[in-house]
């Protein structure tokens, strides 16, 4: 029995990491930012306030449109700046 709960900490502990990996996208400008997310068939707009960060935006990867008209494919474990209306990637 003790062996099944240390395998089971184990197995948990091992999975975190990739639980963790996830887009992150701040806005650094002044304006209020649109981005448009689509993760499969699911499309989603949000709108980003001066300063606000919006954690966990895409798990599994997605692509991500802007207000800017730019897209960008996204794996996942990226961090995302807009900077002067255009998005900054960075891992």
């Amino acid at each position: 029995m003790k062996y099944a709960a240390v395998a089971a900490i184990c197995l948990a502990m091992m999975m975190l990491p990739h639980q963790a990996q996830a887009v992150m996208l701040t806005n650094t400008d002044e304006d209020t930012a649109t981005v448009t997310v689509i993760v499969g068939e699911e499309e989603q707009m949000y709108e980003v306030a001066p300063g606000e960060t919006l954690d966990s935006l895409c798990i599994a990867g997605c692509t991500a449109i802007f207000g800017n008209g730019e897209e960008v494919v996204l794996k996942g474990n990226e961090t995302v700046r807009i900077v002067q209306d255009k998005p900054v990637v960075s891992q």
